[in-house]
């Protein structure tokens, strides 16, 4: 992509409303906010020490739920095409706005998982010193340390230092790998003599074929599941639905991708990819009947919303040593498990909420000021992702 100018307007015609009066995506904040809740306690669940002991007093259908909600994974990514494809809806994407938008990105993520990799390695290397487990399965290695720091553990075989920063790579490959092919998608349409920044049929000329690619074959193999290319058809479907809600495409558009994503349930059926898929219908139905601004608005699910990130980092240092503790104290009993799983979800949120304020607001803001001149609208506080 040349650093060149295109000669592309740098003004778009209005979208429809489909903020609150913040300026926020209410649906998605709250959607984002239970799916961070869901994984939370997925985590807890599945690594308490009395897992079972819990289980066999709880409700089938709880138990059910809570150990399907690492789909919300699959949600994340889903929001996270939505919500990118948003910020880029102006863009002229050349080398220096590229630079500019993964300075962004970084800026936004990384400080607060840097600080959760400190506490990872230090959940893994402290507890056997008194006799705890260690958040790793296996020894902590400098390669290991040292590839989390540049989101490549995951490509090189790494075990996570916390549960969950896999995702992080996966999204770290997607923030690139969509940019560039926007402003190939845009290389397309100015080669073509179009004044439009991002035509739809130059849109769908690169990302349909790769979406249904991701979902017909990458998604399948599971040798590429290091790679954001085994994900890309849930991030396409997030990128769909907001060219959709814009009306840069007719909504039969995302319900043929969605019909793809069905059809492909029906051989090769993950639970993955039907959580996505439920996913995508809701954002379409809710960026068509009004409900983007409105559904899932409860203050205590947009509050969840804009700390998922937080929380999604921080739920497994403390719940891991929470959760060890108590088995120390208590043993297999049933109800002193219960109320170490609770305490875990209790306290998972109230450091979520400190570190937010803390440490992630301030990255929020430090990563607005790199807002570059080839932007030419600002972003709204429209929930970046996590992850």
């Amino acid at each position: 992509m040349s650093t060149t100018a295109l000669p592309f307007p740098t003004t778009s015609v209005a979208a429809p409303v489909v903020f609150s009066a913040s300026g926020r995506f209410v649906f998605l904040d709250g959607l984002r906010g239970l799916a961070a809740l869901g994984v939370c306690c997925y985590h807890i669940e599945r690594y308490a020490p009395y897992q079972e002991s819990v289980a066999a007093v709880t409700p089938d259908s709880l138990t059910w739920v809570v150990r399907h909600s690492w789909c919300g994974v699959q949600v994340f990514f889903v929001i996270s095409g939505f919500v990118i494809a948003y910020c880029l809806r102006n863009a002229v994407v050349n080398r220096q706005y590229l630079g500019e938008f993964l300075t962004r990105r970084t800026i936004r993520l990384t400080p607060p998982y840097f600080a959760m990799v400190l506490a990872g390695l230090l959940v893994a290397l402290l507890p056997p010193l008194v006799g705890l487990p260690s958040g790793c399965d296996n020894p902590v290695t400098v390669g290991q340390v040292v590839s989390h720091l540049f989101y490549l553990h995951k490509i090189f075989g790494y075990e996570s230092l916390s549960a969950g920063f896999w995702t992080l790579c996966i999204e770290m490959q997607f923030y690139a790998l969509f940019a560039v092919l926007v402003g190939i998608s845009q290389w397309i349409a100015c080669r073509s003599g179009t004044r439009e920044t991002m035509p739809a049929w130059s849109l769908l000329l690169v990302f349909m074929p790769t979406g249904l690619a991701s979902l017909f074959w990458w998604s399948l193999d599971t040798t590429f599941d290091s790679w954001v290319i085994h994900f890309w058809c849930l991030f396409v479907c997030g990128a769909l639905a907001w060219w959709v809600a814009d009306r840069k495409l007719p909504a039969w558009w995302l319900g043929a991708y969605l019909g793809a994503m069905a059809l492909r349930l029906t051989f090769a059926w993950t639970n993955e990819l039907f959580a996505a898929t439920l996913a995508g219908t809701m954002v379409l139905a809710a960026s068509q009947l009004g409900g983007m601004s409105t559904w899932l608005s409860a203050p205590w699910l947009q509050h969840l919303g804009r700390i998922s990130y937080s929380l999604y980092l921080v739920h497994f240092p403390i719940s891991h040593i929470v959760l060890n503790l108590g088995h120390r104290w208590t043993g297999d009993a049933t109800v002193p498990g219960i109320f170490w799983m609770l305490l875990s979800v209790a306290l998972s949120l109230i450091l979520a909420e400190a570190f937010f304020r803390l440490v992630e607001s301030p990255c929020v803001k430090w990563s607005a000021r790199y807002k570059g001149v080839s932007a030419p609208r600002p972003v709204m506080a429209a929930s970046p992702q996590p992850a």
